[in-house]
């Protein structure tokens, strides 16, 4: 050691003696690195390798790096209500789709919604999201649509746009509106649809055309929905629901109001929960080559038939349960659901209707309120 000139490193002290054994070892250790231990000129050390890999990867990092644009960071003259940095914020509001809402919680963090989900305190999601209310967050907030009015990608303002629309309107209510065309969304806004109302009347031929991607399935295929309830509150939220005709079956005659709608044809099926109290009925409303679906008994379970009238129509009546099925017939059925009927439900076209939840513990007030009629849908019970 007194031999040295400046300072040298070791690991070992056989690697300071270069003893013949510790060189064997290294030849077998590291063949084809040996000469990186090696001290002599010739070899190139470990640290030297290791300087010259760290400025590889430096300079490698260098050249792939991009000029970022230069942002000034402005702070808050007067600091927003209850925002603080890094802390979400939650707010309850509603995501509409084919014209109805259903209550969500928006996750929003420095003023920027970032995640959606159900509201759980809402009869319509009870804390549940679906495709759609997932991506609604794309909707709200997107800072490339368009925030401003725009005609041929250029910029106009709101009265512009409403002396354009004013100047047609009046062009065509000359020719009673012929031509003219309005497209929407589903609307179940009263206001909106009173003023939409009052342009047609200006226009009466001009046509207005509502359009959802995803909607009310049996309107959509063409039949028309009829139904009966006993209250004006069942009635109205039944026409919320996408029923053409709500009938108060406690002051109204359903049979009557079923030939007037279809023109004396009567209707096409009737799906019955009542069961021999609206037997008869049933089958006067009934069209030719109708069907008559029995799916509950909460009105008797013995009635009496007219035969007569079900051969003059050519008629059936059918009833079906799903309690006394064999258990390879309800898979079947239940396979067949999540094939034709799931996927309405998962894009929010096929919504259940839930009045409320109540606990387990509760179940004597909701047999209560089930046996009142007081309930607009379902009734449920949590287990947990």
């Amino acid at each position: 050691m007194k031999k040295l000139d400046g300072p040298d490193f070791w690991r070992s002290l056989e690697e300071y003696a270069e003893t013949p054994e510790f060189s064997e070892m290294l030849g077998r250790e590291f063949p084809r690195h040996a000469s990186e231990w090696d001290g002599d000129d010739n070899g190139v050390s470990r640290r030297r390798f290791l300087e010259l890999s760290g400025a590889s990867l430096s300079l490698a990092g260098l050249s792939a790096c991009v000029k970022q644009p230069r942002e000034g960071l402005v702070p808050y003259v007067k600091q927003p209500e209850e925002l603080v940095p890094s802390r979400p914020l939650f707010f309850a509001t509603g995501f509409t789709l084919g014209g109805y809402a259903t209550g969500i919680l928006v996750e929003s963090n420095m003023g920027r919604p970032t995640k959606v989900e159900g509201n759980p305190q809402h009869p319509a999601s009870l804390g549940a999201t679906d495709l759609f209310a997932q991506a609604s967050i794309l909707s709200i907030y997107d800072p490339d649509r368009s925030q401003t009015i725009t005609k041929l990608g250029q910029i106009r303002t709101w009265p512009v746009f409403a002396d354009e629309l004013s100047a047609r309107v009046q062009t065509s209510r000359a020719i009673g509106g012929d031509g003219f065309r309005l497209l929407t969304p589903t609307v179940t806004s009263p206001t909106l649809a009173a003023k939409i109302g009052e342009l047609l009347a200006i226009l009466p031929k001009a046509r207005w055309h509502q359009w959802e991607p995803a909607g009310r399935d049996a309107v959509r295929a063409g039949a028309r929905v009829f139904c009966t309830a006993g209250t004006a509150e069942k009635l109205a939220r039944c026409r919320e629901l996408g029923a053409e005709v709500a009938i108060n079956y406690r002051d109204e005659d359903f049979v009557e109001w079923a030939r007037a709608a279809t023109d004396g044809r009567g209707v096409d099926v009737i799906l019955d929960n009542m069961g021999a109290k609206y037997l008869p009925r049933n089958v006067a409303a009934l069209a030719a080559g109708g069907r008559l679906v029995v799916i509950g008994l909460q009105g008797g379970r013995k009635g009496e038939l007219d035969l007569g009238a079900l051969l003059t129509k050519r008629a059936s009546v059918t009833a079906t349960s799903l309690r006394a099925r064999p258990a390879a017939e309800k898979a079947r059925i239940v396979a067949e659901v999540v094939a034709n009927v799931w996927p309405g439900v998962a894009d929010g076209s096929v919504r259940p209707v839930v009045d409320r939840v109540l606990r387990l513990s509760e179940a004597a007030a909701a047999h209560r309120l089930v046996e009142d009629g007081g309930h607009i849908g379902k009734v449920l019970l949590a287990v947990r």
